[in-house]
């Protein structure tokens, strides 16, 4: 005989008080076990003491980066935008979960800030540094998924500017971000990459004009 089905979730837990004391926890591997709990649970309740948690100064990197982690899994609009702030002002060490964070999400009113992003600054400077050039590539992977499916005339030029001049890596993540678009103004542009003497460029771009192609 087949086991049963396991029981639905309680319709009212976690409450707020229970994610409070969860969060509240002295010992930091009690908070991060829940913080992941809540995030499984997609307990929209727990949004706000998440983000008092992934902005925490004095929390560890650990624990901050889980609950952007699970902010991203509840999909909350709120997440979004604490994800999008510390992508751009926050520690290093916490870009990457901020931007798996806007990939779960994919917030349409993050586009043109991710786009600032992955610009880079706009004064004549040397090289970029590693951390930069870091930075600008987390904004591409979140902005592929925030433009996915959702064609706009201003990410299409800025990604093409990218993808045509920018530093070398972010050429690439932009032509997948058009790819992700799948808009077909982008078709000639991508084409005029297909023909770049880079191979890499030339693979890509081929690769993004598929996806606008099915």
């Amino acid at each position: 005989p087949h086991p049963p089905p396991p029981p639905p979730p309680h319709p009212s837990f976690p409450t707020r008080r229970s994610s409070d004391l969860l969060l509240k926890d002295r010992e930091s591997e009690v908070q991060l076990l829940a913080v992941k709990y809540l995030g499984i649970m997609r307990a929209k309740v727990a949004v706000e003491p998440l983000i008092a948690l992934a902005t925490k100064a004095k929390a560890s990197s650990r624990l901050r980066g889980a609950a952007l982690d699970a902010l991203g899994q509840i999909g909350d609009d709120r997440g979004a935008r604490v994800a999008l702030s510390i992508l751009s002002d926050g520690p290093q060490d916490l870009h990457r979960a901020a931007t798996t964070a806007l990939v779960y999400i994919a917030p349409a009113s993050a586009r043109s800030k991710l786009l600032k992003l992955a610009r880079g600054s706009s004064k004549p400077t040397a090289s970029p540094r590693p951390a930069q050039v870091t930075s600008r590539l987390q904004a591409l992977r979140a902005l592929a998924a925030v433009v996915r499916d959702r064609p706009n005339p201003d990410a299409r030029r800025q990604l093409l500017e990218l993808a045509r001049s920018g530093p070398a890596l972010s050429r690439l993540a932009a032509i997948d971000a058009l790819g992700a678009m799948a808009d077909p103004a982008s078709i000639e542009g991508l084409t005029e990459l297909a023909d770049s003497p880079d191979p890499a460029r030339r693979a890509g771009a081929l690769v993004a004009l598929a996806r606008i192609a099915q």
